[in-house]
């Protein structure tokens, strides 16, 4: 897996050190850099947490890490936000949104994830803006 080499490269690690370091044998790390053999998800849940990225970073399936994205996230979303004209709601009408779930499920997504997958749902979002709350276009 070029990902688990990359981030013990960036971190000037030697495979024996890394090995050392998360508890595994340096053949066994090896062999996972070489494409050989399949980690189990908890060492590839300690790996994730060693080097601070989300499993789904680790193994190659997202192209974002934890680290590198909260930042952006947060500014997307705030983008998205603003272009919705949620910056210009009543506040007290998006918490009741909040706490009735649709707000809510999207924030703790973001907050779980720490990735993009939450802002990839929203980000072509439409509605409008009606008595103060933003209304998904289905909920129309």
């Amino acid at each position: 897996m070029d990902r688990i080499k990359q981030l013990r490269k960036d971190k000037g690690l030697s495979q024996q050190a890394l090995a050392e370091q998360i508890g595994l044998h340096y053949r066994t790390l090896q062999n996972w850099e070489n494409g050989y053999g399949e980690i189990s998800i908890g060492k590839a849940k300690k790996l994730a947490e060693y080097f601070g990225v989300s499993v789904g970073y680790l193994l190659g399936i997202d192209d974002v890490s934890a680290k590198d994205n909260i930042t952006d996230l947060i500014a997307k979303v705030n983008e998205w936000a603003i272009s919705n004209g949620l910056d210009k709601s009543d506040p007290k009408t998006q918490w009741k949104k909040a706490i009735d779930g649709d707000m809510l499920e999207t924030i703790i997504e973001i907050a779980h994830q720490l990735n993009l997958l939450a802002y990839e749902e929203i980000k072509n979002r439409k509605g409008k803006m009606i008595n103060g709350t933003f209304v998904k276009e289905e909920d129309l």
